[in-house]
């Protein structure tokens, strides 16, 4: 009996073991009752035990699956896609829904892609016909991948001298085809984007270095090879007028006028002109030009025919303007007349009895 046995006898179970100290042997009676009362008491612990687990499982189990899914539920309701009682497939529909909404992201970006060069024109005509508030015109040079913290600025203006026969009178196309060779000729870090301005002119804003000493030298190379290969494709000669320096662009509506009166200079240069305005206005002569207020006089029409009160006042801006940017006196009397002059279509268009303006004779009489 050196190992542990177990006997019956008599219906009664002991456990036999033989000590090798002292070779005695020792007999335990086995307690079935007890026996099995511990058993029964293990198999419980271990049911409560498993069921505790899978509670504590099932219960982790739906707090992670709802977090998970909360996304996917917000997805649906933004979609609108359980009203629609495919309950089965909400995967698929949400796969499906943002698939579509990522292909529309995309053909969307691809429109504003095509879209910007518009959007970059219309961008340039607000600055010329100053449209650009102040607060925002940061924000928009951003948008068009302009940076203004050290450029100036010039403003240079292309006209066709003489358009012969041999053209076909398609001016607004050959000022197209002079926009794109600008496009061509002139890096896109010395300019912005090149546009037609009217159907007389073609307009650029030439962006340089304000440390550079050399910056009208250098767009007067520029216009100078425009005016060469406009020359050898087009056939055609071009004059070019080109505003003094300016640093903020919300001075590009004064630096188109300058470079319009420097344009207009070519009467007396002849065709093939680059003028500068500075070259032709010396600043203690420039109270001798002609400025007419066309903002103030756009916005004190546009009050009168919609009636409204604050006319005014914008009368007023339009006089203080109007002396303001006018020094001399005859120059004051000619933008006097021609103010005059619109009021009076302004009238007529309006309907006003002809009889309110007889007392205005005498003003052409003088």
């Amino acid at each position: 009996y050196n190992q542990l046995k177990v006997i019956r006898e008599n219906g009664t179970s002991y456990i036999v073991l033989k000590s090798d100290y002292n070779n005695w042997i020792y007999r335990l009676e086995v307690d079935s009752s007890a026996i099995g009362a511990t058993i029964r008491n293990l198999r419980i612990g271990l049911v409560a035990v498993s069921l505790t687990l899978v509670g504590l499982i099932g219960l982790l189990s739906y707090l992670f699956s709802d977090r998970f899914a909360r996304p996917i539920s917000q997805i649906q309701e933004r979609l609108n896609l359980k009203s629609k009682g495919f309950s089965g497939k909400e995967l698929d529909l949400v796969a499906q829904s943002v698939s579509r909404i990522i292909g529309e992201k995309e053909a969307l970006s691809a429109h504003l892609v095509t879209q910007k060069p518009q959007l970059e024109t219309l961008f340039v005509l607000s600055l010329f016909r100053n449209r650009v508030e102040r607060r925002e015109l940061d924000q928009r040079l951003q948008q068009f991948g302009y940076s203004s913290q050290n450029d100036c600025y010039y403003t240079a203006l292309v006209q066709i001298d003489l358009l012969e026969d041999s053209h076909g009178g398609e001016r607004d196309l050959l000022l197209l085809a002079i926009n794109n060779m600008i496009t061509e000729i002139v890096p896109k870090e010395n300019r912005m984007l090149p546009i037609v301005l009217n159907e007389e002119m073609q307009a650029t804003i030439y962006r340089m270095d304000k440390d550079d000493a050399e910056a009208s030298k250098k767009v007067m190379e520029y216009c100078r090879l425009i005016q060469k290969r406009v020359k050898e494709y087009l056939k055609l000669t071009v004059s070019i007028g080109i505003s003094n320096r300016f640093e903020t662009l919300n001075e590009s509506k004064q630096s188109v006028d300058r470079a319009k009166e420097a344009l207009y200079y070519r009467v007396n240069t002849g065709p093939s002109s680059i003028i500068f305005y500075q070259e032709i206005v010396p600043a203690a002569h420039e109270k001798t030009l002609i400025r007419y207020p066309v903002e103030e006089k756009n916005r004190l029409f546009e009050a009168i025919r919609s009636g409204n009160q604050e006319v005014r006042k914008l009368v007023h801006e339009l006089i203080n303007a109007l002396f303001a940017q006018n020094k001399n006196p005859l120059s004051r009397e000619v933008v006097s007349v021609r103010l005059i002059n619109e009021l009076v279509q302004l009238g007529q268009l309006l309907g006003v009895d002809s009889k309110n303006f007889d007392n205005m004779k005498q003003i052409y009489v003088k």
